[in-house]
């Protein structure tokens, strides 16, 4: 997935999907468990930007499902049976994926916010005032973030000066800079008014705000491996709940 994504950059694109464990996370895998990541609001999950597979079933058979046509309306969309289930229909030797433009724009901020209430009225208002630009929408608690910034080395609290239960990362992309950075202090200044939240990025120069995206990041996809590394029992769920 890293080497995938290292090749589109430098050409304008972007895989759609983005994992803590980028850097070891093979495609095949990705598409074998349906994975969704840390930008599905803005693409979707694999599901979504699968074009094209090719399977080895159990019994050898080559299935050449491979296609690069976005739009199919002829038989059976057989590709999704074996998406999302998870090497027990065949195994995936190769892919066609759909990768698009990488956004010109980006801005990244951590809010520290006091209660639960706080963090569904964030979402709510991340996409009011942000509408498409909104890329990502991550959550993770105090709890979480003590055990990766005790052992993940290089890991800091995102926002020092507020220290509160509950955090979200906030990212925002889009084809114009002053319009995703217009949208961002919106959303903002929304937040703010009804939490006194502190936060981190979306200010400053363009390399303060990489800088602060950077840590950020950091200290998101550090969370697996803090609570891993704490000793405990962790067992990991994802959750839908309703907004």
């Amino acid at each position: 997935l890293q080497r995938l994504d290292d090749y589109l950059r430098p050409r304008g694109f972007m895989v759609p999907l983005d994992l803590g464990a980028k850097d070891t996370a093979a495609l095949g895998g990705n598409v074998a468990t349906n994975a969704g990541g840390l930008r599905l609001l803005r693409y979707g999950s694999m599901r979504a930007n699968v074009l094209g597979v090719r399977v080895v079933t159990g019994t050898g058979e080559d299935l050449d499902l491979l296609s690069t046509c976005r739009k199919d309306n002829t038989g059976y969309d057989l590709k999704q049976l074996f998406i999302g289930s998870e090497g027990t229909l065949g195994v995936i030797t190769a892919l066609s994926l759909l990768c698009p433009p990488a956004p010109a724009a980006v801005d990244t901020v951590c809010l520290a916010l006091p209660h639960w209430a706080a963090v569904i009225k964030a979402f709510k208002a991340a996409r009011r005032q942000l509408g498409e630009a909104l890329s990502a929408f991550e959550f993770f608690d105090a709890e979480a973030l003590q055990e990766a910034i005790e052992h993940v080395p290089g890991v800091v609290h995102p926002t020092p000066d507020a220290k509160e239960p509950f955090y979200v990362v906030v990212e925002a992309a889009g084809s114009d800079r002053e319009s995703t950075r217009r949208r961002l202090t919106n959303f903002l200044q929304e937040a703010h008014g009804y939490s006194g939240l502190g936060f981190n990025g979306g200010k400053g120069s363009d390399k303060d705000r990489v800088a602060a995206a950077d840590l950020i990041w950091t200290v998101r996809k550090s969370l697996s491996k803090g609570l891993k590394l704490s000793g405990d029992v962790v067992l990991k769920y994802d959750l839908s709940l309703p907004t």
